[in-house]
């Protein structure tokens, strides 16, 4: 008699929705539309290919993602016309993953591609590439948010204010394995960071410019991050290439590499009123004209295990991509430092190369472009493993397309090229100086380097 009961109560509890994933365009046409479609714990997946949408509004507890693992197939063109995506009170459980990110632009808003305030959001296996802003965070700005960032790279953003890449003020913040390449602000070129505490492992910071503090780093109000096997090479600024720290700042850098950039290595700005601290340890810093430590912070060198010495990098300066692993007789390596302890993001990387037949061929490359310098033309050469539908355009060192040469043309494999004339799509001629060749195809992107010399 006490069965019926029951059954009528367990009927009455109410019942959770099933989570769902909507597919794009396969469920709703665009982004857009899976994103305005979405309730908390649904995943919207993307399909492989080249989406034009911008101004996104990311829903709470919902999951944006692509087919696979890594930055993936799916290429977000934002045109210049603004961010890519924003939220706002975002529940645990919100998350965006396998995007590759191209040309945003948030304007006189923060964050040029992707923005969050007051939210909880994890940020997986994406690549922004050329996002700007002007006013902070060019990459991605964070407001009081609780933000995961794995496997993230940041190429050629740009923010007026601070924060070229990313970012973060407030709440806490872990970045895992992240890149900052070849991006640029007033003041902290790579990453700016305020009022918050974050956890840095194994990122590596290369070729980020500041025209003041911190070309890869600036710390600016209560700021406390630790920094753990962390790469910083080859960063610019007036002070700080590679950290700079203020008003009542504090770093702990572990096991990290600061080598070889413009103004000095480490810098506290020396302030009585609101002391600045840096902590090294078992670290390596080395090669700054104007110091390696500098403002009011004393040289470590040879305390907690700290040495400065050629790092011995494999290639940062090559033409196409940096390669900051380690030559074998680096003293960052663990058997050649008294740590015992491997110093920066990368171990051993200057092995011979890959055997044909060892790893499949890559779908597309960009090959050195002929001649190079050049003036006033120069053909852009590339590589397509198959026939398939590309986009090749130029950009400046900005990460502002000046001019688009192939827009989702199909191409046959094989080696070919696309002449430039240097010009711009207004016809203007550009002036001397670096500029990027960006080849989108369906499995990524590849960039290469370009010098105009009149």
């Amino acid at each position: 008699m006490r069965t019926l009961p029951a059954l009528c109560l367990i009927l009455a509890l109410p019942i959770s929705a099933a989570a769902t994933t909507i597919h794009v365009p396969a469920d709703q046409p665009t982004i857009a539309a899976g994103l305005a479609a979405a309730l908390p714990g649904d995943s919207v997946e993307v399909a492989c290919g080249e989406y034009y949408e911008h101004d996104l509004v990311m829903p709470s507890g919902v999951t944006l993602g692509a087919p696979g693992s890594g930055v993936g197939c799916v290429t977000i063109f934002a045109q210049g016309q603004g961010r890519f995506l924003s939220g706002s009170g975002l529940a645990p459980g919100t998350r965006v993953e396998n995007m590759f990110v191209v040309d945003a632009h948030s304007g006189a808003q923060p964050g040029g591609a992707m923005d969050f305030a007051d939210s909880s959001v994890e940020i997986r296996d994406c690549w922004i590439w050329g996002g700007v802003s002007d006013t902070v965070g060019g990459g991605i700005a964070l407001d009081n948010c609780d933000a995961l960032l794995e496997n993230v790279l940041f190429t050629i953003c740009q923010a007026e204010g601070s924060g070229g890449a990313l970012r973060a003020d407030g709440g806490t913040l872990t970045l895992r394995d992240c890149a900052f390449e070849w991006n640029a602000a007033l003041d902290g070129g790579g990453l700016a960071l305020s009022n918050c505490d974050p956890l840095i492992e194994d990122c590596t910071f290369v070729f980020n410019d500041a025209q003041f503090w911190g070309g890869a780093v600036m710390l600016n109000g209560n700021a406390s991050p630790t920094l753990r096997r962390c790469t910083l090479a080859a960063n610019d600024a007036y002070e700080g290439g590679g950290l700079w720290g203020c008003y009542g700042s504090s770093a702990l850098l572990e096991q990290c590499v600061v080598a070889l950039g413009e103004g000095t290595g480490l810098h506290s700005y020396p302030d009585l009123n609101h002391p600045t601290t840096i902590t090294v340890s078992c670290s390596n810093i080395y090669g700054y004209a104007s110091g390696n430590y500098g403002g009011d912070l004393d040289d470590q060198t040879g305390v907690n295990g700290n040495i400065s010495g050629n790092p011995l990098f494999c290639d940062l300066y090559a033409y196409d991509l940096p390669n900051v692993g380690l030559a074998e007789d680096s003293p960052c390596l663990p058997e050649n430092n008294d740590c015992g302890l491997l110093m920066g993001a990368h171990g051993l990387g200057c092995e011979a190369p890959t055997a044909v037949g060892d790893a499949p061929a890559p779908a597309a490359a960009l090959l050195p472009n002929r001649p190079n310098p050049f003036n006033p033309a120069t053909e852009i050469v590339f590589s397509l493993a198959r026939p398939a539908a590309v986009t090749l355009t130029i950009h400046d060192l900005a990460g502002r397309r000046l001019i688009t040469l192939l827009a989702n043309v199909q191409r046959p494999a094989g080696e070919q090229s696309v002449r430039w004339d240097g010009r711009d799509a207004t016809g203007r001629s550009l002036p001397s100086g670096v500029y990027v060749a960006r080849l989108a195809f369906p499995e990524g992107m590849a960039s290469r380097k370009l010098t105009l010399l009149k």
